[in-house]
């Protein structure tokens, strides 16, 4: 049994990117002073992997401690054996050893997330838009919210 999945990395890397996107917006000076003009945020101005680069230690820690919930939200779409306690140990000793000794340009530029599993990665770890989120993004975009 090859436990060294492409899927599971790849969920593994795109939710370090995506903590490291939502750390950046969290810290952005623009968006806590409720500025209006792109230029004026952080979070537009750098590059997903100056993004990755500042915040890579602070998200890695968070995802180590969740190895576990994101296996069980990834783990119909990984090659199992008939001893599913025994995978899930596996992966998740995988995951912690690939996290603990990756770098951000390493985990960046190893295109983890390629065109093959994007479609996998979108539909198990992006949230799923709710009709609170859609009306919330209307009311940001200056939109009148539908009432559907």
């Amino acid at each position: 049994m090859n436990y060294s999945s492409e899927t599971w990395y790849a969920v593994l890397a795109a939710t370090i990117f995506d903590a490291c996107e939502q750390k950046t917006l969290e810290k952005c000076p623009g968006c806590a002073a409720k500025l209006k003009n792109s230029i004026l945020h952080q979070h537009h101005q750098m590059s997903l992997l100056d993004k990755i680069r500042e915040h890579f230690d602070e998200v890695r820690g968070t995802v180590l401690r969740t190895i576990p919930t994101i296996y069980d939200k990834v783990a119909s779409k990984l090659p199992h054996s008939p001893d599913l306690v025994k995978d899930k140990e596996i992966y998740c000793n995988n995951a912690t050893i690939f996290l603990s000794s990756t770098h951000p340009d390493a985990l960046y530029w190893g295109r983890y997330v390629d065109e093959h599993n994007d479609d996998v990665i979108v539909e198990l770890i992006k949230p799923k838009p709710t009709k609170k989120r859609v009306r919330q993004r209307q009311v940001k975009h200056g939109k009148k919210p539908s009432r559907t």
